[in-house]
């Protein structure tokens, strides 16, 4: 439970972090898995049409890595 509860504390700060540059976690993740690993694919699941197109509209976003790393940065 504990690490359970670490996670949520990092999650937390991270949306905060993330509401500065006004990037949503959805958009960060994304852009995290897609420009830091040499991943070219996302696979992503979704419940409701409604996610779908939340989701379609955070790929549109584009998030340098400079600001990938530095978001990162302050997370330590």
């Amino acid at each position: 439970k504990s690490v359970v509860d670490e996670k949520i504390q990092k999650v937390k700060k991270l949306k905060t972090l993330l509401n500065e540059y006004d990037i949503s976690l959805v958009e960060f993740c994304l852009n995290f898995n897609l420009n830091h690993f040499g991943i070219d694919t996302c696979l992503v699941g979704f419940k409701s049409k409604d996610d779908l197109v939340h989701m379609s509209s955070s790929l549109q976003r584009k998030i340098n890595a400079e600001t990938i790393k530095e978001i990162l940065n302050r997370m330590e």
